[in-house]
This record gives structure tokens, C-alpha cells and sequence, in this order.
């Protein structure tokens, strides 16, 4: 169980508490409309009674292990943006969104993912490598992959970790609509075609200019 931040910034938990609690007092046929509304602007069903498609790969730019921090992220903008579309899509209360907007908040003021250390690593490589030419140029770009691949796996890790305790805030009757939720978006992300900061081992291309851009101590001789 992660323990709350107590750097969190204050008026930050009281804004978006504040948020979350006003929506209670809408008069209910303005919220009905409204749920009514999104559900005909939404391609994501307000009722979850829809098997959802396998995610494709195809066009992802994101690794599978940055989808679900791409979409808890999300989900904990859409709860500040717009509580009351997220609580009709979800289907969760105004109480739960707070706690689990806590814990996002807590994770990402947590977790830091440093490009930079990656490139490090890289050009440590690239400086220090008895190799040359192509041979030189695919060592330093593993040398990126695997620290990146490193972070990868630690992020896919913490994240889950986040999403059993944001499934332990959850009821009985919230946990099959959270899920059909995350489900949905795991999707939807896969497929909207985001960018993700990899490099291309294979692109010998891109990698040396990349090395060159980076990695100002390289050798005089660069093969």
C-alpha cells in the first residue's frame, strides 16, 4: 500500500476535492441530459455490456509497458478536467475519484522517468567503446535500449501497484466497471498511435545522428 506524499501540494487535494463533491448537488435531470449527451458524443459506452476488441499492436508507438501510466495518467486529468463525465463513464463515486486522484497524484510526483539517463548511457558507451563505425554505432544504441528497457520494467511494475490499490478503493458493484474501463483505454491508447521515445537499434540512420546530437565528448575518429 503506498503511503500518501506529504509534499502533495494541499490546495491541490482541497481544489479537487472540491471539485469532485460539487457535481453531488446538480440538480439530477440536468445531470441525466448530460450523462445522456456524452453517452451520443462518447464512443465509449456510458453501459458496459460490449465485449471490447483485443488491442492491436499494429499501431501503437507506445511499448506495452507504458500503457497503463499513459492511461491512469489520463484518467487522472479527466478528474480534475471534468469529474462528472469521468464518474458517469466509470461509473465510480465522487469519494473513490478523490482517493484514487490521490494516488495517481502520488505516483507521478513519485516516479520520474529520465530520458536523459538513457542518453547517459548511451554515450558512455559511445565514448568508451573499442568498436567503430556500425559496430560502435549498434553498441551504443543497445547500450540506450537496455537502460531504457530497465525503466520500462520498473514503471510496468509501480504502475500495477497502483492499480491493486486503486482496485482495493474500489466496491463490488465498481470493480467489474473499472475494469471494462481500464480495458477500454488500454485499447484506445494501443491504438491511437502515441509516440513513445524508443530508438530504433536497428536504425543505424537515426542512431548516429542521434550519437551526434547527444554525445559532444566523442572521438575525433569516428569510424
Amino acid at each position: 500500500m503506498l503511503k500518501r506524499n506529504p509534499t502533495a501540494p494541499l490546495l491541490l487535494r482541497h481544489f479537487t476535492a472540491g471539485i469532485l463533491t460539487a457535481w453531488l448537488s446538480v440538480n439530477q435531470t440536468i445531470a441525466a441530459q448530460e450523462a445522456e449527451f456524452e453517452q451520443d458524443r462518447l464512443s465509449l459506452p456510458l453501459t458496459f455490456d460490449t465485449a471490447i476488441p483485443e488491442i492491436s499492436n499494429s499501431r501503437s508507438g507506445l511499448e506495452p509497458e507504458e500503457i497503463d501510466r499513459a492511461v491512469l495518467n489520463r484518467l487522472m486529468q479527466e478528474i480534475v478536467s471534468a469529474p462528472q463525465r469521468t464518474a458517469s463513464i466509470t461509473g465510480l463515486e465522487a469519494e473513490t475519484l478523490e482517493k484514487i486522484f490521490i494516488s495517481l497524484s502520488n505516483a507521478r510526483n513519485f516516479i520520474n522517468i529520465d530520458e536523459m539517463q538513457n542518453v547517459k548511457a548511451m554515450c558512455d558507451t559511445w565514448n568508451h567503446s573499442d568498436f567503430q563505425g556500425d559496430a560502435r554505432i549498434r553498441e551504443a544504441l543497445k547500450a540506450h535500449a537496455e537502460r531504457r528497457q530497465h525503466t520500462l520494467t520498473f514503471i510496468e511494475g509501480f504502475y500495477r501497484n497502483i492499480l491493486t490499490e486503486i482496485e482495493s478503493l474500489l466496491s463490488t458493484a465498481e470493480k467489474p466497471r473499472f475494469s471494462h474501463y481500464m480495458n477500454d483505454r488500454r485499447r484506445r491508447m494501443a491504438d491511437a498511435g502515441i509516440p513513445s521515445r524508443n530508438m530504433n537499434p536497428n536504425d543505424l540512420t537515426r542512431g548516429a545522428e542521434a550519437i551526434h546530437f547527444y554525445c559532444r565528448n566523442n572521438r575525433t575518429n569516428t569510424g
